[in-house]
């Protein structure tokens, strides 16, 4: 699928009601076949296409498996502008491998609350994970 009909694909999920399509800020993430994380893309922009576009841009360096981690409103994804952090954390699984995942969490009042919020998307897509394990700031900014 070309990335017009993409786009063109979740502008008619999105009339249909079946995405959410007011996030202001998203994250797409590429996996492995363990579901590690490897890499991550946070798009901003006025419009319903953040994550069909993350998840575009991971595609278009060749990633197979990418999945969106768009939180929605609690966890700051509905903002037009505002502060945003990626938090990273790795830890041991099942098996004794490590896996990493990320979190985006934003806020329009402070990196302290987007952090928070981040932390609150980790562990919304890596139920595996906890607070205990740790994790670090991958990067942040405002948009």
């Amino acid at each position: 699928m070309n990335k017009k009909n993409l786009c063109l694909f979740y502008l008619i999920l999105g009339f249909f009601g079946v995405l959410e399509v007011n996030a202001q800020i998203g994250i797409a993430v590429a996996k492995d076949e363990k579901g590690s994380s490897l890499e991550w893309n946070v798009v901003w922009n006025k419009g319903y296409q953040t994550e069909s576009i993350a998840i575009q841009n991971l595609r278009d360096k060749g990633y197979k498996k990418v999945f969106s981690l768009t939180g929605g409103e609690k966890r700051g994804h509905k903002l037009q502008s505002g502060y945003w952090v990626v938090v990273e954390a790795t830890h041991k699984i099942y098996d004794g491998t490590l896996k990493t995942s990320f979190g985006l969490g934003a806020s329009s009042s402070s990196y302290t609350e987007a952090e928070e919020r981040a932390v609150s998307n980790l562990s919304q897509y890596d139920w595996s994970w906890k607070k205990s394990n740790g994790y670090t700031i991958s990067k942040k900014g405002t948009f």
